[in-house]
């Protein structure tokens, strides 16, 4: 009985001692997922993931007391990040997945955010569990997987955004609201600015040592850090005080040119996550999406129009990324002011080629909505496009 207690007292108390998962949206989960009317099929796949991360909250927390005892060097890491930004669906992972590719940087793959320890990263490669990964798919082998694979490739060795830590770590992203399609959980369990000021404290500490851990593994000391994060716009005044030289990539896209492929590419993954569950029959569904979005086309142009003639900032027009890719790489290398090695410039020259023949697979939806509401963000965005110099009209 006494061991039972001591093993007990120990298992609680690495769950106290874990960073993951952030508790209280944790826990608007699991009530929504109880209390709200949706089908089992679809719940069952709700429960499995915040059991998961119940359930490992102690080896995180176990994990992350071996990385402070033996490798505590990780917090000697200096982070010099570049953050793209931007909207869904606008070119950033085509970006950010063809930039890493030049080896000036460290980019975190998909495995890397679900592992963020410097003993896990080191038992993966040791046992070279890394070549794994690159044979394991995100999207599940179903017609809905099929599409979301098209629209959007996840292999788990793939370089992703930041978001994946967000969501599957900390359980608090925008990500959450397509594994629970509940308006609570969007309201309350997705937006950084909905965070106390101890928990954003918090929330971007963790990140700091998730990408700290990630490069000490690898043996980097001073990195150029290459970010990926297009829902989290609440998040980056912060991000500039506690990285005040970071540099953006701001990518911009009109409003009915992203949304068309956006809410196709929400839904569909929202049903991969659910057993196939459709969130359009849910009442306002996209209405809540559009709102949210909406939301952070101001907050993104407010921004990028307050920074306009700061050096860190650079606006693409995504059009311009896809009908030209190694012209915007190359300006975009012009403007960081790093040089490029030869083999990856054949590389993006070979990249344009294929970008001009590329078939998407997938066709994207007319949506019926108020384009209005973006009316700013897209008058903004038409000025990016024309090099007009962009004001705010408030």
């Amino acid at each position: 009985m006494v061991a039972l207690i001591l093993i007990c007292s120990l298992i609680i108390l690495l769950a106290w001692l874990s960073p993951f998962p952030h508790w209280p949206s944790w826990w608007i989960c699991l009530k929504e997922t109880f209390t709200k009317l949706l089908p089992l099929s679809a719940k069952s796949r709700q429960f499995k993931f915040l059991a998961i991360n119940l359930v490992l909250a102690p080896f995180h927390g176990l994990v992350a007391v071996i990385d402070d005892l033996i490798f505590s060097g990780y917090k000697n890491v200096v982070i010099e990040p570049i953050f793209i930004i931007g909207e869904p669906r606008c070119g950033s992972t085509f970006l950010h997945r063809t930039m890493a590719l030049s080896g000036n940087h460290l980019a975190i793959r998909h495995y890397q955010w679900r592992y963020p320890s410097v003993f896990l990263q080191k038992i993966i490669s040791f046992f070279a569990i890394d070549k794994v990964f690159e044979n394991l798919n995100y999207w599940p082998k179903s017609n809905e997987g099929s599409v979301a694979e098209k629209m959007h490739a996840n292999n788990l060795a793939d370089w992703e955004e930041d978001g994946i830590f967000f969501e599957e770590k900390l359980n608090h992203h925008f990500f959450m609201f397509l594994r629970f399609p509940y308006p609570n959980v969007l309201k309350n369990a997705t937006d950084y600015k909905t965070l106390s000021a101890r928990h954003k404290k918090n929330f971007l500490s963790e990140h700091k040592k998730a990408v700290q851990k990630i490069a000490h593994a690898q043996g980097l000391i001073h990195i150029s850090y290459l970010s990926k994060e297009v829902v989290s716009h609440s998040m980056i005044s912060d991000l500039i005080n506690i990285y005040p030289n970071a540099k953006f990539i701001c990518m911009v896209r009109e409003s009915f040119k992203f949304l068309s492929s956006l809410i196709p590419l929400a839904r569909i993954s929202t049903a991969t996550k659910n057993n196939g569950f459709d969130p359009k029959s849910l009442q306002n569904w996209e209405k809540l999406i559009l709102r949210k979005i909406q939301t952070d086309c101001l907050i993104l142009r407010e921004f990028s129009i307050r920074h306009n003639s700061n050096k860190n900032q650079l606006l693409i027009h995504s059009d311009r990324l896809f009908s030209n890719p190694a012209m915007s790489i190359l300006s975009i290398y012009k403007w960081l002011d790093i040089p490029l090695a030869k083999d990856y410039l054949e590389q993006i020259y070979e990249i344009s080629k294929s970008q001009k023949s590329r078939k998407k697979g997938y066709a994207n939806n007319l949506l019926n909505y108020n384009r209005d509401d973006f009316e700013l963000y897209d008058n903004f965005v038409r000025d990016v496009y024309e090099g007009v110099e962009v004001h705010s009209s408030y």
